[in-house]
């Protein structure tokens, strides 16, 4: 009877993972933002931890987004067993001291990682407290494809919640935060293809925090500033959409927002969505899973500017940011990977003067100075098993790509 009911709960579990749908395009680039509730985390959120593993593992998988901003990502070796579990998928999580971290997942046939870091503005002194702890999290992404090869500059941001349906305090911390950001990429990636993923803790059309009347949206300086910004999620807000049913009334806080140079031409009109069909796919998603739908919207990055009597498609914007600019994996061939620890290093200049590892949550475990021509490393026998960066560095060049450490 205990193998019947086992064996009865594995179909219907399997035949729920089924029902949840695709949603993304095999020609248009798909993005999306989702708040993950606690992930790995077992004293909050979901709690049948493997469940709600599962479930996300799930819906990343069948809804077939091209790019994910996720929030409450609290567990570093879950996320490194995400990535594994979801080949198609690379991915990196952010490496600020809150449980609470964000992350960025992307497609490996379709970008290539340019960079990435942790956003402080040292220039501002309150932006730790504005942001929670949880600084932005830029990742700098480079399409694959020859036609259409751009850079796209991602921001994935988890904003101060609320305490009440009246706190003047989180909401003035929002709105700190969002001028921070505002002033930081004005200073540092204006003219970019910016798209800032994830949960911002309140609305765009009108804030969530009333005293005596809702207060103007905490996000006003980048809804105003037409010129150089756009939320595709604004017309969720106005249509009466809702990324968190739990909230009452309800509300988005969860968002996108792109910049002009994005939004005009390569935003496809409406297309922007709830995907609120997961609490009917999966059942207690809200429970089980998480209190957030994911919010996406989609672009067209074929609709190039083009010359006159010309039909070449013009890249509008291939810059690399950081000192560094990464060439393909390609260039780096690492044997045998997965590793015991000693790896042998091909197709590397003879320039090589450091090798570098990194955890998947972004810290710097090892540095390795090399002697010319080497090509053979041993990791150290205190580094435990898991996914690990190979960065080798010249003076004006890194050559890099993922190990798997399996002792």
């Amino acid at each position: 009877m205990k193998l019947l009911s086992l064996f009865i709960v594995l179909i219907l579990t399997t035949n729920s993972f089924a029902q949840v749908t695709k949603v993304g395009s095999d020609t248009l680039y798909d993005i999306a933002g989702w708040n993950v509730e606690w992930l790995g985390n077992t004293s909050n959120g979901p709690t049948n931890e493997t469940l709600q593993y599962n479930n996300v593992k799930t819906v990343l998988t069948n809804t077939d987004m091209d790019v994910w901003g996720l929030a409450e990502v609290c567990d570093a070796t879950l996320f490194s067993n995400l990535l594994t579990d979801i080949p198609t998928y690379s991915g990196t999580l952010s490496t600020f001291s809150q449980t609470q971290k964000t992350a960025l997942l992307w497609k490996k046939n379709m970008f290539t990682l340019i960079s990435y870091a942790n956003i402080n503005d040292a220039s501002q002194s309150d932006f730790y407290n504005a942001f929670a702890g949880r600084y932005p999290l830029e990742v700098v992404l480079a399409t694959k494809d020859s036609l259409t090869k751009d850079t796209l500059y991602f921001y994935t941001i988890h904003l101060k919640a609320n305490s009440g349906s009246a706190d003047q305090a989180s909401y003035d911390r929002r709105k700190n935060a969002a001028d921070y950001l505002k002033t930081w990429l004005e200073k540092n990636r204006a003219g970019k293809k910016i798209l800032v993923l994830g949960d911002w803790n309140d609305d765009v059309d009108q804030s969530v925090v009333k005293i005596g009347n809702y207060l103007v949206t905490p996000f006003e300086q980048f809804k105003s500033d037409t010129a150089k910004y756009f939320f595709p999620s604004l017309r969720l807000s106005l249509n009466n959409e809702t990324s968190y049913p739990n909230y009452n009334p309800p509300n988005m806080i969860d968002h996108q927002m792109t910049s002009r140079q994005l939004s005009d031409s390569f935003y496809v009109k409406n297309s922007s969505g709830v995907m609120k069909q997961l609490k009917t796919q999966i059942s207690s998603f809200l429970n089980n899973t998480s209190d957030h739908y994911p919010v996406y919207a989609q672009y067209n990055l074929k609709r190039y500017t083009k010359p006159e009597n010309n039909d070449t498609i013009i890249p509008i914007d291939t810059t690399h940011t950081g000192t560094n600019s990464f060439e393909a994996v390609s260039n780096l061939s690492v044997y045998p990977n997965p590793t015991v620890g000693k790896l042998y290093l091909m197709n590397l200049p003879n320039d090589i003067e450091k090798i570098q590892l990194t955890s998947i949550i972004g810290d710097v475990v090892e540095i390795i100075n090399v002697e010319p021509n080497t090509n053979i490393i041993q990791i150290p026998e205190r580094l435990a098993n898991g996914i690990y960066m190979l960065t080798c560095k010249t003076k004006n060049k890194s050559y890099r790509n993922r190990i798997v450490l399996n002792r």
